[in-house]
């Protein structure tokens, strides 16, 4: 039987030997990715039950304003005068049920930029900040920990630095959209239980509670300006999430997490081209609003930001790795 044992043994690793290292590479990837997903996400349950009450906090705000824009529409039918919010003819527009659609508008409509000749208070997009915190808290402390911690051993073994942080950007690009899956299904319950899931956004809702529709703006369809807004806020987050790893390997995590939020909340509050973090949301977008930013323009924007992290992450291991090297000797 110890024979036998052996010479499976033995088969096995001459069949290893003569695989492909090409596939000796994406198995230590695999690896290391399945590796980041439990280590790098369990710890963070508490963040995610944050995440989770925050959007049933989102479900219970839109709740409220649905409920007082039926009530400010009733008022509005009952008086002969001029109705406040809307005329009889639009009102008909206004749903009785509300559907996942005007639950997801609501959630990503954001605020715009602070206009000081107005003379009016600001009201920063406290949703978007929120939940922007939410990510970087995520993503921000487990790569950098993990290269004090585990990294020396795990580099000697892989043999180099581009695979270990690929799997951490693959890690990051995963831990941002599970964050943005949690809040969809929370407003799919959320929606199902309170009005309906399949139903269009209403137009004029979307106007009472956030001031623009989709179709006014975009030309398109509520649900095709939808997807592709929320696509474009996913890939933005994904690719601000990376830039934020990328600079904690050099300032460390908090550093990197202040830097990030920083740069949030100016770009909540101003709009020059070079505060770009809240281009993504429905009120800045030209989805919604005339001379917004174009979703294509996000996109671009996104896949530069996440090419240069990418590079400048591999670069900054790689220098480390050199320096480690030269003080061993």
């Amino acid at each position: 039987m110890t024979e036998v044992k052996a010479t499976m043994r033995t088969e096995g690793t001459l069949r290893a030997a003569r695989r492909p290292k090409r596939f000796g590479k994406l198995a230590v990837f695999g690896s290391l990715v399945r590796h980041d997903l439990v280590a790098g996400s369990v710890p963070d349950r508490i963040l995610y039950g944050v995440a989770l009450m925050c959007f049933v906090v989102v479900c219970a705000l839109f709740l409220s304003g649905f409920e007082n824009a039926q009530r400010m529409v009733e008022a509005g039918m009952a008086t002969s005068a001029a109705p406040p919010v809307a005329t009889p003819a639009e009102a008909c527009a206004l749903p009785e049920h509300f559907s996942l659609f005007d639950v997801l508008v609501f959630a990503s409509a954001g605020a715009p930029p602070h206009d000081a000749t107005s003379g009016l208070p600001y009201s920063p997009p406290f949703t978007w900040l929120v939940m922007q915190a939410l990510i970087a808290a995520l993503v921000g402390h487990y790569p950098a920990n993990d290269l004090i911690t585990r990294g020396p051993q795990v580099l000697t073994r892989v043999g180099g630095t581009g695979t270990w942080w690929l799997a951490k950007c693959t890690w990051i690009a995963a831990t941002v959209a599970a964050f943005y899956l949690l809040g969809l299904a929370v407003f799919i319950v959320f929606a199902a239980a309170q009005g309906n899931v399949s139903g269009p956004a209403s137009s004029m809702l979307s106007a009472l509670l956030n001031g623009f529709s989709l179709e006014a703006a975009s030309g398109m369809s509520n649900g095709s300006a939808l997807a592709a807004a929320l696509v474009a806020a996913l890939v933005l987050s994904i690719a601000l999430s990376l830039a934020q790893v990328t600079l904690s390997l050099i300032v460390g995590p908090l550093a990197s997490f202040v830097a990030l939020m920083a740069f949030d909340v100016a770009s909540a509050y101003f709009a020059f081209p070079a505060l770009f973090a809240s281009s993504a949301i429905l009120c800045r977008s030209s989805l919604a609003t005339i001379g917004g930013t174009s979703p294509s323009v996000v996109f671009a924007i996104s896949a530069l930001i996440a090419v240069v992290s990418l590079i400048a992450g591999a670069l900054i291991l790689r220098r480390r790795d050199l320096l480690t090297r030269k003080e061993s000797r």
